[in-house]
């Protein structure tokens, strides 16, 4: 079990004792939310992602994990997950298709989509094009509109520090996303039988 949970374990714990019930429901819902699971893929992220400075393989890496977390945050709305075997098999439409849960009226939620769809954008160029002109603006740009998300700085300002940054932060809010999702859609099954 990860420290952070035993931390809030031991809060709960307390917050029952003084029956302090905003306190309580706000540790339980980040021991429900913040799970073994989300935690063992988080690991899973850092051990993947490289950080070895190659600027074409961070990114290669980092989308097809966060992609990972996509694929089973728009799979987990659906009950009959089984038909959607030949639909999405591209990445925007699946990003689209997410993106359409998204509350309209909130600029976070958006702003997220927006850079999973900028960096899907960088994945593509790198992927298919042999010249580079052009990648700076497309990493400037995705780097712009993610830069909301992150809570702390890089270790240097260098393309390649900014970029493995912006993925982890936002690789972080697609696994909530992704958590969130599948415990509604484990809830929703238990129902079913």
């Amino acid at each position: 079990m990860n420290s952070s949970r035993y931390h809030w374990q031991e809060e709960l714990e307390k917050a029952k004792a003084q029956g302090d019930e905003a306190k309580i429901k706000h540790f339980s819902y980040l021991l429900l939310t913040y799970t073994d699971e989300y935690f063992e893929n988080l690991d899973k992220f850092y051990t993947l992602l490289p950080s070895d400075g190659d600027l074409t393989l961070l990114v290669l890496k980092g989308h097809l994990l966060i992609e990972q977390q996509i694929r089973s945050y728009v799979h987990n709305h659906f009950p009959n997950q089984k038909a959607l075997k030949e639909v999405f098999k591209d990445t925007h439409s699946l990003i689209n298709a997410g993106k359409a849960y998204a509350d309209p009226d909130c600029t976070e939620t958006l702003a997220l989509w927006d850079c999973f769809i900028k960096l899907n954008g960088i994945r593509n160029f790198l992927a298919h094009r042999l010249d580079h002109t052009g990648l700076q603006h497309k990493i400037d740009d995705f780097l712009k509109v993610s830069d909301r998300f992150i809570s702390f700085g890089p270790d240097s300002d260098s393309a390649y520090d900014r970029m493995h940054n912006a993925i982890n932060a936002i690789y972080q809010k697609a696994l909530y996303l992704s958590t969130v999702q599948e415990k509604k859609y484990r809830e929703f099954e238990e129902q079913r039988t």
